[in-house]
């Protein structure tokens, strides 16, 4: 192991060889290509964890493919004048460590966050590995000359391997920051600083080398590298177009099995929704009918699907104009998401109430509309009931001789609510009475002499929980005096607190005068 470092003094002992320029380039390409590939691989987004590990296990082979082809294309590129043989077993072992260190750099990518510890410690790791891998496979060759190494130069080449390889990963992650470059721009740009990085840890391990002996004069290099290299450049770019193929075959598996989950998931939602969902295509005719609209219509789905939208709505001109037929005639607006009542026309001919609101989508360059129903008619009929409940209500209450009120306990008797009839035995309209902060408070046109009187008796009722009665007069709004007779009671609360008074106010100014007169 230390004669590995055992380097003559002098200088005649070694032999020097030169780069062929474009099998240089070819390695560098190649190492950017790879690079792009894992990375492009790495990108993938995986539902699983087993998807997870297939992806990233490809990527890695891609990518340490690709950097042994770099390593074995750029040895091919250093001429010593002599002949070169590789051990088979050497060289195809050297390339586990790339392939580990793929693993590891692909496995940080793929991550959203690295911070400066896991820079570093990947840095270290991916360095280490190419740096193993390329001192393994010159291990491989088989000369004539001695293989030794320069040990600053080697120090050196395995610092540089770490920093180029922070450097890398650093890069890739400080481009996701970059929003102003497209995805594919910060890929390609992430992929040529990574490849470069890639090569010049290999360029630099290669200067770390020193050739001991002499070659003989007029010698050549090996006769079959162009061979190689091309051979190498294939395998490498067709391997990683496997790979890259295969795991676009897994993506879009994902992607199906994907699509059938959100489509299952759509027609439970469908199926399953008490609203009426119905697509029509641009020219009016329906598509989809889920159950709830069968319900509704009394359509099945397989005897409307393929008929005009306009079997589903009522005849008037109002109708057609704000619904469906609207849609098919003057196409969608912005309006017509928002929910308005129209007819709706069932099967039998009958008509139904409804409520509907249209989405709009287009897919291949195809407009579909997306229509949700609504039977309101049960909401309808208990409207109808709750109007003729109040009209009874308002018509009994405006027949009674006297006021009927609603009022709160607070202050002078602010009403919440005060019959028509308050008018005509005070002078004022309601609304001066109603409200928190009343115009007129009933209890302020009270005669003064009555006012302690009233309160008294009314307090003592409610303390004691029963209906109170009493006699009062009132400043009319001519200035004339009115003597009232009310009965009423207090209403609670769950917990027992009174929250307002109901009761009846009867004009007995007549009645008073009378006996007054006896």
């Amino acid at each position: 192991m230390i004669q590995l470092f055992s380097v003559p003094a002098d200088p005649s002992l070694l032999t020097y060889g030169a780069y062929e320029p474009r099998f240089v380039l070819l390695s560098v390409l190649i190492a950017i290509f790879s690079s792009w590939m894992g990375l492009q691989i790495a990108g993938q987004a995986a539902a699983s964890r087993t998807h997870r590990a297939i992806v990233l296990g490809s990527g890695s082979l891609a990518l340490g493919a690709g950097v042994w082809a770099m390593h074995f294309i750029g040895m091919l590129a250093f001429n010593l004048c002599t002949q070169i043989n590789y051990d088979p077993s050497i060289t195809i072992l050297s390339a586990l460590p790339s392939v580990g260190a793929s693993a590891v750099a692909l496995s940080l990518i793929s991550r959203q966050r690295l911070g400066p510890a896991g820079l570093l410690v990947g840095g270290v790791l991916v360095g280490a590995g190419i740096g193993a891998m390329h001192y393994s496979g010159m291990a491989g060759m088989q000369m004539s000359l001695q293989l030794r190494y320069d040990p600053a130069m080697f120090a050196l080449s395995i610092v540089v391997a770490v920093v180029l390889a922070t450097l890398a990963l650093w890069v890739r992650f400080g481009l996701s920051r970059l929003k102003s470059l497209s995805e594919s721009r910060r890929l390609l740009l992430a992929a040529t600083v990574m490849g470069c990085a890639i090569a010049g840890m290999h360029y630099t391990g290669m200067a770390a080398a020193r050739f001991v002996g002499q070659v003989e004069p007029g010698g050549t290099g090996s006769s079959n590298s162009d061979f190689l290299a091309l051979a190498i450049t294939l395998i490498t770019v067709v391997f990683t177009g496997l790979v890259l193929a295969a795991n676009g075959l897994l993506r879009y598996r994902q992607m199906f099995l994907e699509l059938r989950r959100s489509e299952a998931w759509m027609r439970a939602l469908l199926t399953t929704t008490v609203d009426g969902v119905i697509t029509i295509a641009r020219d009016g005719t329906v598509t989809e009918f889920n159950a709830s609209a069968e319900r509704i219509f009394g359509w099945n789905r397989n005897e409307i699907v393929g008929r005009s939208a306009s079997l589903l709505i009522a005849d008037d001109d109002a109708a057609s104009h704000d619904g469906l037929l609207g849609l098919m005639l003057d196409g969608y607006s912005s309006a017509m998401a928002s929910s308005s009542e129209i007819m709706g026309k069932r099967k039998d001919g009958s008509l139904v109430p409804i409520r509907r609101a249209i989405g709009h989508a287009r897919l291949d360059q195809q407009d579909l509309f997306v229509c949700f129903i609504t039977d309101i008619s049960e909401r309808r009929a208990i409207m109808q009931a709750l109007h003729a409940s109040e009209q009874q209500f308002r018509s009994l209450i405006g027949n009674i001789p006297g006021i009927s009120f609603r009022s709160t306990v607070d202050g002078d008797w602010p009403m919440v609510f005060i019959s028509d009839a308050v008018e005509r035995i005070t002078g004022y309209p309601p609304a001066d009475f109603m409200g928190e902060s009343p115009r007129r408070p009933f209890g302020t046109l009270m005669h003064a002499a009555d006012r302690v009187r009233v309160n008294e008796e009314l307090a003592a009722a409610l303390s004691e929980e029963r209906p109170y009665l009493v006699e009062y007069r009132l400043l009319h709004r001519d200035g004339s005096v009115r003597w009232l007779w009310e009965n009423g009671s207090g209403v609670r609360d769950d917990d027992g607190k009174v929250t307002w008074l109901d009761g009846v106010i009867l004009d007995i100014t007549e009645r008073r005068e009378m006996e007054d007169a006896l």
